[in-house]
Protein backbone atom coordinates (compact mmCIF):
# COMPACT_ATOMS: atom_id res chain seq x y z
CA UNK A 1 0.00 0.00 0.00
CA UNK A 2 1.20 3.28 -0.58
CA UNK A 3 0.61 7.02 0.62
CA UNK A 4 -2.37 7.44 -1.53
CA UNK A 5 -4.43 4.76 -0.45
CA UNK A 6 -7.70 5.31 1.42
CA UNK A 7 -8.86 3.42 4.69
CA UNK A 8 -11.74 2.16 2.29
CA UNK A 9 -8.96 0.45 0.03
CA UNK A 10 -7.54 -1.23 2.50
CA UNK A 11 -10.74 -2.52 3.66
CA UNK A 12 -11.32 -3.73 0.10
CA UNK A 13 -8.04 -5.67 -0.09
CA UNK A 14 -7.97 -6.67 3.22
CA UNK A 15 -11.55 -8.08 2.82
CA UNK A 16 -10.58 -9.89 -0.45
CA UNK A 17 -7.54 -11.34 0.87
CA UNK A 18 -9.33 -12.40 3.99
CA UNK A 19 -12.17 -14.36 1.68
CA UNK A 20 -9.14 -16.43 0.18
CA UNK A 21 -8.44 -17.98 3.37
CA UNK A 22 -9.83 -21.19 4.33
CA UNK A 23 -11.76 -22.43 7.58
CA UNK A 24 -9.00 -24.69 7.68
CA UNK A 25 -6.34 -21.99 7.60
CA UNK A 26 -7.79 -20.25 9.92
CA UNK A 27 -8.56 -23.17 12.28
CA UNK A 28 -5.18 -23.92 12.45
CA UNK A 29 -4.04 -20.85 13.34
CA UNK A 30 -6.52 -20.43 16.87
CA UNK A 31 -5.51 -24.04 17.49
CA UNK A 32 -1.67 -23.09 17.28
CA UNK A 33 -2.38 -20.51 19.53
CA UNK A 34 -4.77 -21.98 22.21
CA UNK A 35 -2.55 -25.39 22.23
CA UNK A 36 1.07 -23.20 22.34
CA UNK A 37 0.12 -20.38 24.05
CA UNK A 38 3.21 -18.77 21.91
CA UNK A 39 3.05 -15.25 21.09
CA UNK A 40 2.48 -14.21 17.36
CA UNK A 41 3.68 -11.30 15.91
CA UNK A 42 4.04 -10.07 12.18
CA UNK A 43 7.00 -8.19 10.81
CA UNK A 44 6.26 -6.97 7.22
CA UNK A 45 7.95 -4.52 4.66
CA UNK A 46 4.33 -3.71 3.66
CA UNK A 47 1.28 -1.68 5.95
CA UNK A 48 0.31 -2.86 9.22
CA UNK A 49 -3.15 -1.38 8.46
CA UNK A 50 -3.61 -3.99 6.29
CA UNK A 51 -2.46 -6.93 8.28
CA UNK A 52 -4.53 -5.58 11.29
CA UNK A 53 -7.58 -5.28 8.72
CA UNK A 54 -7.07 -8.93 7.08
CA UNK A 55 -7.24 -10.46 10.33
CA UNK A 56 -9.95 -8.60 12.22
CA UNK A 57 -12.23 -9.90 9.20
CA UNK A 58 -11.01 -13.66 9.71
CA UNK A 59 -12.13 -12.69 13.22
CA UNK A 60 -8.60 -13.73 14.32
CA UNK A 61 -6.61 -9.94 15.07
CA UNK A 62 -6.33 -10.77 18.94
CA UNK A 63 -4.20 -13.45 17.85
CA UNK A 64 -1.24 -11.39 17.54
CA UNK A 65 0.93 -9.72 20.02
CA UNK A 66 2.27 -7.46 17.48
CA UNK A 67 2.43 -5.85 14.06
CA UNK A 68 4.64 -4.34 12.72
CA UNK A 69 6.42 -2.55 8.68
CA UNK A 70 4.49 0.79 7.86
CA UNK A 71 1.56 2.80 9.03
CA UNK A 72 -0.39 4.89 6.77
CA UNK A 73 -2.58 7.56 8.68
CA UNK A 74 -6.08 8.81 6.97
CA UNK A 75 -6.81 12.49 7.73
CA UNK A 76 -10.29 13.76 7.75
CA UNK A 77 -9.58 15.00 3.95
CA UNK A 78 -8.22 11.72 2.95
CA UNK A 79 -4.73 13.16 2.75
CA UNK A 80 -2.62 9.98 3.91
CA UNK A 81 0.63 10.02 6.04
CA UNK A 82 3.05 6.88 6.17
CA UNK A 83 5.29 6.01 9.01
CA UNK A 84 8.03 3.36 8.18
CA UNK A 85 9.29 0.95 11.37
CA UNK A 86 10.15 -1.94 9.02
CA UNK A 87 11.08 -1.45 5.66
CA UNK A 88 14.01 -4.09 4.76
CA UNK A 89 15.09 -7.51 4.74
CA UNK A 90 17.40 -6.52 7.39
CA UNK A 91 14.90 -4.68 9.45
CA UNK A 92 12.84 -7.66 9.91
CA UNK A 93 16.22 -9.33 11.06
CA UNK A 94 16.52 -6.81 13.47
CA UNK A 95 13.18 -6.70 14.77
CA UNK A 96 13.30 -10.55 15.52
CA UNK A 97 16.75 -10.08 17.48
CA UNK A 98 14.94 -7.44 19.68
CA UNK A 99 13.22 -10.11 20.48
CA UNK A 100 15.63 -12.64 21.71
CA UNK A 101 16.08 -11.97 25.29
CA UNK A 102 12.29 -12.27 25.93
CA UNK A 103 11.74 -15.76 24.32
CA UNK A 104 13.63 -19.03 24.61
CA UNK A 105 12.49 -20.15 21.43
CA UNK A 106 11.62 -17.95 17.76
CA UNK A 107 9.81 -19.77 14.80
CA UNK A 108 9.72 -17.38 12.07
CA UNK A 109 7.86 -17.93 8.53
CA UNK A 110 8.10 -16.29 5.52
CA UNK A 111 6.85 -16.30 1.94
CA UNK A 112 9.44 -14.77 -0.07
CA UNK A 113 13.16 -13.27 -0.69
CA UNK A 114 12.42 -10.00 1.44
CA UNK A 115 11.88 -12.43 4.99
CA UNK A 116 15.06 -14.57 4.41
CA UNK A 117 17.52 -12.64 6.76
CA UNK A 118 14.71 -12.98 9.68
CA UNK A 119 14.56 -16.66 9.01
CA UNK A 120 18.14 -17.07 9.12
CA UNK A 121 18.27 -15.19 12.92
CA UNK A 122 15.10 -17.61 14.03
CA UNK A 123 15.71 -21.13 15.55
CA UNK A 124 13.13 -22.51 12.73
CA UNK A 125 12.79 -21.05 9.71
CA UNK A 126 10.13 -21.89 7.45
CA UNK A 127 8.26 -20.84 3.99
CA UNK A 128 4.85 -20.61 3.37
CA UNK A 129 5.02 -21.03 0.04
CA UNK A 130 1.05 -20.40 -1.47
CA UNK A 131 1.96 -21.88 -4.61
CA UNK A 132 2.69 -25.63 -5.09
CA UNK A 133 5.62 -25.02 -7.29
CA UNK A 134 8.89 -25.34 -5.89
CA UNK A 135 10.33 -23.09 -3.60
CA UNK A 136 13.76 -22.00 -4.32
CA UNK A 137 14.42 -20.96 -0.68
CA UNK A 138 16.96 -22.81 1.70
CA UNK A 139 14.07 -23.36 4.49
CA UNK A 140 12.02 -26.05 5.13
CA UNK A 141 9.14 -25.24 3.50
CA UNK A 142 5.25 -25.99 3.62
CA UNK A 143 2.25 -26.06 0.84
CA UNK A 144 -0.88 -25.51 3.58
CA UNK A 145 -1.40 -23.62 6.56
CA UNK A 146 -2.13 -26.24 8.58
CA UNK A 147 0.57 -28.32 8.20
CA UNK A 148 2.88 -25.45 8.89
CA UNK A 149 0.85 -24.81 12.15
CA UNK A 150 1.51 -28.34 12.75
CA UNK A 151 5.34 -28.06 12.47
CA UNK A 152 5.40 -24.90 14.83
CA UNK A 153 3.29 -26.57 17.10
CA UNK A 154 5.57 -29.85 17.27
CA UNK A 155 9.14 -28.32 17.19
CA UNK A 156 7.63 -26.03 19.99
CA UNK A 157 6.63 -29.09 22.39
CA UNK A 158 10.45 -30.43 21.64
CA UNK A 159 11.87 -27.27 22.71
CA UNK A 160 10.05 -26.74 25.59
CA UNK A 161 10.81 -30.55 26.72
CA UNK A 162 15.00 -29.55 25.91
Amino acid sequence: MIRGSTAAQVEQVARHLASLLSFEDRAALVALKEQSGADFAIFSCGTENLAESFLSHLGIRDLFESIRGKRLTFSEGEETTLTVDIHTPEAKRSALEQLRPMYRTIVAVGDGPTDIPMLEAADLGLIMNWNTGEAPYPFETHHSLPSLCNRIEGYLLSAEEA
